[in-house]
């Protein structure tokens, strides 16, 4: 009796349906990611619509560095609801951060790499904000980078 090949050629297709079905499947966590706040329940512990608080704690201010490496941007989003997701906004230099997905609890700490290599002359304006468990999003906080 033959057995059928199960090369890379015929597992691929397998693989993608089920790479697909498990997306699929996993649209409803994600549809609680949005944009604007629905200005429902509880949020941020002030009432309806109010979402997480941000601090950026390091740089503790917005701040000038030399071209080079590049720095990090830590800080926290809290919210007695849970944090949803968070967002990074970056205008200006070349880093690109997705939005991360949280585990709903209180507190959630971040530090994210700035590129400033090459990036002589830049302004870099970073903006971090978060989505509570009600779909509430909170005020952004923001640093600004010169890159000298």
């Amino acid at each position: 009796m033959r057995r059928w090949p199960w090369t890379r050629c015929h597992r691929a297709p397998l693989l993608l349906a089920a790479a697909l079905a498990a997306a699929l499947t996993g649209c409803n966590d994600r549809e609680r990611i949005g944009i604007e706040p629905d200005n429902g329940g509880g949020g941020g512990g002030g009432g309806p619509g109010v979402g997480p608080t941000t601090v950026i704690e390091v740089p503790a201010e917005d701040t000038t560095v030399q071209a080079g490496p590049g720095l990090f941007v830590a800080g926290r989003v809290t919210d007695p609801d849970g944090v949803d997701s968070v967002y990074f906004d970056i205008q200006g230099g070349i880093t690109r951060i997705p939005p991360y997905n949280h585990n709903g609890t209180s507190l959630m700490s971040f530090a994210i790499p700035i590129s400033t290599s090459g990036q002589a002359g830049e302004t870099i304006i970073v903006d971090v904000s978060g989505v509570d468990q009600a779909g509430n999003r909170g005020a952004p906080a923001r640093r600004t980078i010169t890159v000298e």
